[in-house]
């Protein structure tokens, strides 16, 4: 499958599904068949992009997904990534991990992953962090190699700066950016502008801001330390005041469409000029269900550029 293949699923469904819950850590409790479950369902569904690491469950993600897809992984999208290593500590629930995108590392990490996924190419292979020692040109080199022996069809760059994004594009086939972009975070917008303007297929992951922009939670709730939220510093009780006046927009637009907060913000994020495609975690078919109704929800202009002003305005509180 080549990355027009890709083209032409996003043209249909520019959704793609987010599988680091398969997993299995650091998102609370949850049921692990039930979320292999809705993988199945929602390539049932036509939703034909998948994006999972090997870092999701120290490699779980991968093995759950090859499980849930089954057969059908063969001709899915899998999108996975590289570059963070793990060592797991007897005396923690946490693996210590840290960064390593070497040309060494990386034909360990493709072969590990094309065996946890039981394929033999990886449509998209994304490099997941810098590791701010291994040169550009070392990367771009072996993944350009990997390409020209198929075990990899097309690759990209995760979370990494705007300067990387235009080297990397000048020194090999690079296809894709990835990062997280959502209405409270604006930082990481000039990058995706930037490689838009170079041509790359954008992909948005933390929409929702973890949860947050769902509407579910309140600054009453807490999280267990088995769940990253209770780390994660937009769930901060002082940032609550100004989340509200947000969150009760996102509700007065989502009861004029009679849909969820989610679907409002999934739908804001697609209709961003510099998103391609918007990378969903899902848990049940119910959640899937939810995120294929987005493809047929419109915002009109005047609800586009009132959500759009708002965020504008949080993200200066945000940063004083």
């Amino acid at each position: 499958m080549t990355l027009s293949s890709l083209d032409s699923v996003l043209k249909l469904i520019p959704l793609a599904i987010g599988c680091e819950p398969l997993g299995g850590t650091d998102w609370g409790t949850y049921d692990i068949k039930e979320t292999r479950d809705a993988i199945a369902f929602a390539y049932g569904e036509g939703l034909n992009v998948f994006d999972t690491a090997d870092i999701y469950g120290l490699g779980d993600s991968e093995r759950e997904l090859k499980k849930a897809l089954g057969q059908n992984r063969h001709n899915a999208f899998i999108m996975t990534k590289f570059g963070v290593r793990w060592e797991k500590k007897t005396s923690s629930i946490r693996a210590k991990t840290f960064k390593d995108i070497s040309a060494d590392y990386i034909e360990v990490a493709v072969n590990a992953s094309l065996s946890r996924l039981g394929i033999d190419s990886i449509p998209m292979y994304f490099v997941h962090w810098p590791d701010h020692s291994t040169p550009l040109t070392t990367v771009i080199g072996k993944l350009e190699d990997l390409m020209t022996i198929g075990k990899i069809q097309n690759f990209g760059l995760s979370n990494f700066g705007s300067n990387e994004i235009e080297e990397s594009c000048n020194l090999g086939s690079l296809k894709a950016y990835q990062n997280q972009f959502n209405l409270i975070n604006k930082s990481n917008n000039p990058k995706f502008t930037l490689a838009h303007q170079q041509g790359l297929c954008n992909f948005a992951y933390g929409t929702l801001a973890q949860g947050l922009l769902t509407g579910k939670y309140s600054n009453l709730d807490s999280f267990s330390n088995l769940d990253r939220r209770s780390r994660l510093p937009h769930f901060i009780n002082q940032n609550w005041t100004a989340f509200s006046e947000l969150l009760a927009v996102l509700k007065d637009i989502a009861t004029a469409h009679d849909c969820s907060i989610s679907q409002i913000v999934t739908r804001w994020t697609l209709d961003n000029k510099i998103i391609d495609s918007v990378i969903v975690g899902i848990k049940s078919r119910i959640q899937v269900k939810s995120l294929i109704a987005v493809s047929n929800l419109k915002l009109n202009t005047e609800e586009f550029q009132r959500i759009t002003q708002l965020a504008e305005g949080y993200d200066a509180v945000n940063h004083q």
